[in-house]
């Protein structure tokens, strides 16, 4: 039994918490591309809440065999090409890949910020979109206008814009 809840990921999180001693929320994301986003969200509000003081939000990516036969199936994410082009009219799909990386959120009063989170949004527009794996523009302009009002800004004091630029249609 331990081995496999061990290694399961849906007791990473309370693993981590248990083997560093952290206390409050222990909570493993699955929302797919925007699973790390979620979670810093989800971290961003216990720290306002005052369930703690400090998170640490990590993701974890690991992109399927480049022999899955499921990359071939039509109507999936996958570009056929192996290209991905946001942004672009010769969108086709998007291209997985590996990645890792940690942030460490904390509120104010704890220690030295290095950045700072002013505000969160976090929806799901329903079936408003073409697909349910696909924002739809209401949905994007809804949540930006979330994060803006909790942040207390207006998009003029915006002054970087990061994309997630999938190339999918």
């Amino acid at each position: 039994f331990s081995a496999e809840v061990g290694h399961d990921k849906d007791f990473l999180a309370s693993a981590l918490a248990y083997h560093l001693d952290l206390r409050g929320p222990a909570e493993t994301v699955a929302t797919s591309c925007s699973s790390s986003l979620v979670a810093v969200a989800r971290a961003a509000h216990a720290i306002r809440l005052g369930l703690c003081e400090t998170v640490p939000r990590h993701q974890l990516g690991a992109s399927c065999s480049p022999d899955d036969p499921v990359r071939s199936v039509a109507g999936m994410i996958w570009a056929a090409d192996g290209v991905c082009r946001p942004f672009c009219d010769a969108a086709a799909g998007t291209v997985p890949a590996d990645g890792a990386a940690l942030v460490v959120l904390t509120a104010a009063s704890v220690r030295r910020a290095y950045a700072t989170l002013e505000g969160v949004g976090l929806n799901n527009d329903g079936g408003r979109k073409s697909t349910f794996s696909q924002p739809s523009e209401a949905g994007q302009r809804e949540v930006i206008a979330m994060a803006l009002a909790d942040a207390g800004r207006e998009a003029a004091d915006v002054d970087y814009v990061e994309a997630h630029g999938t190339g999918t249609r």
